[in-house]
């Protein structure tokens, strides 16, 4: 399968960067799947994960919530206003502000995307 180099960046940092297979994340129009030849284009991003699949067939996913992703010439770049990996989301925290705050539609699906990526959907 064809690679596209693949660049995550949040506003303090750059996540991951490297060539990968694909790209799924979720954008304010729905789930998007990017493939090596996609069409160039820019997209403002939701909250949602996004989920890198490596040259090597391994997965790589991080929570975003909100920016924008662009693909031009084999190349995805994801600019995240907040980015956070499995290892840096706090799972009692998560799950403890969904039970808090059921009203706030925004705050439960922020944190619903922190327990998926960390492994412990709520």
């Amino acid at each position: 399968m064809s690679s596209i180099k693949v660049s995550l960046l949040a506003t303090d940092r750059l996540v991951w960067s490297g060539p990968a297979t694909s790209v799924v994340l979720k954008t304010l129009e729905g789930e998007l799947g990017i493939l090596a030849g996609h069409v160039p284009m820019l997209s403002s991003l939701a909250i949602g994960p996004v989920i890198i699949t490596k040259d090597d067939g391994s997965k790589f996913m991080a929570a975003v919530h909100g920016g924008f992703v662009t693909v031009d010439q084999n190349e995805v770049t994801i600019f995240a206003q907040r980015c956070e990996l499995a290892e840096e989301i706090d799972v009692a925290r998560a799950k403890e502000a969904i039970v808090d705050s059921p009203q706030d539609l925004d705050r439960v699906k922020r944190n619903e995307v922190r327990l998926l990526v960390a492994g412990k959907p709520a």
